[in-house]
């Protein structure tokens, strides 16, 4: 796949001689990435990128050069080539050079390596290759305890998934040699943050002893489809178990009057259906109960909890649902508040007169 040599020629007769220009280096196939953001609000169209360094140091490419089964990376639409992040920039073993001769190059990439990645071809326009990935399993939430979100799931917890948007590339060698390839998230991220609300005294601690979302489902599969967009309509075929993420045991510092987020994980992305349930839990029935979030905590020592189904938490009526859609984290803010128990008294005066009780 060495790049031709550009040559010049007079009009041919027997003894014409060749005007010739110098071979050029071959150019090395070279990638830079960027990464969407994990910052993004519910129902954001902002595209706040960084780089995919910050998320994951692998992915997974493959690229075809003019039809879909001449492939350049990946030997079949099962096995990409890894590309890895180190001193600074991301390679990947041996070399491949750009075809000057070619008429467009097609990129696609996902990651992180490790994953059951598939991409299929459907047809050798190239512009209609899709990912699945079956079987996919969350398994749990990270405690970050702090005023901020951890970035980035790449060392801590379950795996964030992510695909880059398939990348043509017409001009051969594009600038400085390099694909860009941007990638964006493709599962869900549920926040929760709790503060100390005002009417709560000041010298009595707050104390969240426990948090579990229940009831959301954690392992499913994806399948992307060139017509279906990010954040309007699910790629991802959730399974019907449902299971829990709980972090009870895990007692936190003191909450303070200053937002702390308590509760980050990746979620498959589904739909929660609005559910009435009472504050104590006792009408929660775990085999048909939407997505439910329960909360201990201490106050002053004293123990309270309080359960709330997740849709109406998130979405008010008259919302009947609240989808959580790929690409997007939706955060859910609490402040945890008190009425103090207080007391008036009141005294009845004496009866003047006699209550006609007899005395025998």
């Amino acid at each position: 796949m060495l790049a031709a040599a550009a040559l010049m020629f007079a009009a041919c007769a027997q003894f014409d001689t060749v005007n010739e220009v110098p071979e050029s280096e071959p150019q090395a196939i070279g990638f830079d990435t960027y990464a969407q953001m994990t910052t993004r609000a519910e129902n954001s169209n902002a595209s706040t990128t960084n780089a995919l360094s910050t998320h994951h140091l692998s992915f997974e490419v493959w690229a075809y050069k003019n039809t879909a089964t001449n492939y350049v990376f990946g030997t079949n639409t099962n096995e990409g080539v890894a590309v890895t992040y180190a001193d600074s920039k991301w390679g990947y073993t041996g070399t491949k050079y750009w075809d000057k001769a070619a008429s467009q190059y097609e990129f696609y990439a996902a990651a992180p390596v490790g994953q059951e990645w598939v991409l299929n071809a459907n047809t050798d326009s190239q512009a209609d290759d899709y990912f699945t990935l079956a079987n996919f399993a969350l398994t749990g939430t990270t405690l970050p305890n702090s005023t901020s979100l951890t970035s980035s799931f790449s060392t801590v917890g379950d795996i964030d998934l992510m695909i880059a948007s398939a990348e043509p590339v017409t001009s051969i060698p594009p600038t400085d040699n390099i694909v860009q390839l941007d990638f964006n998230h493709i599962l869900s991220r549920l926040n929760i943050s709790v503060k100390k609300g005002a009417n709560i005294a000041a010298g009595d601690p707050l104390v969240l002893t426990g948090i579990s979302v229940n009831n959301l489902v954690k392992n499913g599969s994806f399948e992307e489809s060139a017509a279906v967009q990010a954040g309007t309509t699910q790629r991802w075929s959730a399974a019907s178990t449902p299971a829990d993420y709980d972090i009870t045991g895990n007692t936190l510092d003191p909450v303070t009057t200053t937002a702390t987020y308590v509760f980050q994980a990746l979620v498959i992305p589904q739909r929660a259906n609005a559910e009435d349930l009472k504050r104590d839990g006792s009408d929660v029935n775990e085999t048909t109960s939407e997505p439910y979030l329960t909360l201990s905590y201490t106050i002053a020592g004293e123990p309270y909890s309080a359960t709330f189904n997740l849709s109406k938490a998130f979405a008010p009526a008259p919302a009947t649902y609240y989808d959580f859609f790929e690409g997007y984290q939706h955060t859910l803010n609490i402040t945890i508040d008190a009425s103090a128990i207080l007391f008036q008294a009141d005294a009845f005066v004496w009866d003047a007169k006699n209550a006609g009780h007899p005395i025998d």
